[in-house]
């Protein structure tokens, strides 16, 4: 984001970027928006209209929690899409955390889609590796693959 104008202000790098997506959207069938944790992104406005919303998170209570109140957020800011879609991040011994039925149902996701904890990627992580280097052997790989192909169709 570049430097604060202020103390805690990025209103002119928000708006810049802001202008700069409703110019390049009309010329790229798929815009990929990867934003930092936090709940202030969506409160920014930057973008008030998405085809698909995609939320992540991990697979801990807390992070369910901040899941919904991103959703409610969302509603309040209204930020409009045609599908949400749940990402949860590191998920151990390939089993979907408890509540995330639960959870699917109350914020409407129509894509729900765990990924594995998987131990290639911390190494890559750790070693300041390019994911792109990554196969597609790789679990994760596999897994976004499949949830890309959900959410395009």
């Amino acid at each position: 984001m570049g430097r604060p104008e202020g103390p805690g202000c990025y209103c002119y790098a928000n708006n810049v970027l802001k202008q700069a997506l409703g110019q390049i959207s009309q010329e790229y069938p798929y815009i990929v928006m990867d934003n930092e944790a936090g709940l202030e992104n969506l409160s920014r406005r930057i973008v008030q209209k998405v085809e698909t919303l995609v939320f992540v998170t991990d697979p801990s209570a807390r992070g369910f929690q901040t899941l919904v109140r991103l959703y409610e957020l969302a509603k309040e800011m209204d930020v409009r899409y045609d599908r949400l879609a749940v990402l949860v991040n590191r998920v151990r011994n390939g089993k979907m955390p408890d509540g995330a039925a639960e959870l699917t149902q109350k914020i409407g996701a129509s894509v729900i889609m765990s990924l594995p904890d998987d131990d290639e990627i911390a190494d890559y992580a750790e070693k300041n590796l390019a994911m792109t280097g990554l196969t597609s052997s790789n679990p994760v790989v596999r897994q976004m693959d499949e949830f890309i192909a959900q959410i395009i169709k």
